[in-house]
């Protein structure tokens, strides 16, 4: 309700290393920021755990983000960090960044999977000037069993990408439909999918 969600560039949401034995869950905090609008945030990180010593990641769940990322019409940078939800796909004009993880692998520590039609909403969002991307979904020994959605394989949303890095337990067969797919197979871009499994 003050002045400062106008004019914030900035904002992470998490905890650090300090706060060892404190849950997680961030997801009745991010409720209570769903409606607000943040016309000039141009760096969002979600779940984040900040390292102040030699220590492994604690990530917990986020909650629905939808609305959150619909007020967010300007971000750039956008990290989601543990369990998250999304209802629907949304269009992303400015972002350039994008990183999404579950679980630090180190520890086992994560809010548990993201459902499919999460990862679809994700997907299927339009990232018109995204140059990174790095999609983590190991978790939980991979056995999810993750798809791609068709319009994320057609590459037409993600024009300007550069590096993509995907990793985590898929169905069979959808590595081949993403190295056969235009998204895969670009020659100017530079692809890291080494750990994308088959669940």
């Amino acid at each position: 309700k003050s002045l400062y969600p106008g004019t914030i560039e900035k904002l992470s949401i998490g905890n650090s290393s300090y706060a060892v034995g404190n849950h997680q869950d961030y997801t009745e905090l991010i409720s209570c920021l769903k409606d607000t609008c943040f016309p000039n945030l141009i760096d969002l990180q979600l779940g984040v755990w900040e390292l102040f010593h030699n220590a492994h990641c604690l990530y917990g769940k986020l909650g629905d983000i939808t609305s959150l990322l619909q007020n967010c019409p300007n971000l750039e940078k956008l990290g989601l960090y543990g369990a998250f939800e999304l209802t629907e796909s949304l269009e992303f004009k400015k972002l350039k960044d994008l990183s999404v993880v579950l679980e630090d692998c180190s520890n086992g520590s994560s809010g548990g999977f993201i459902s499919q039609s999460t990862l679809s909403c994700l997907l299927d969002s339009q990232f018109n000037s995204v140059e990174e991307m790095y999609i983590d979904l190991l978790c939980d020994e991979d056995q999810f069993g993750y798809c791609f959605p068709d319009g994320f394989l057609s590459g037409n949303s993600l024009q300007s990408i550069r590096n993509l890095e995907i990793t985590g337990g898929f169905k069979a067969g959808e590595k081949l439909r993403l190295l056969n797919s235009p998204i895969g197979s670009r020659p100017n871009v530079t692809y890291h999918l080494e750990d994308l499994l088959e669940s």
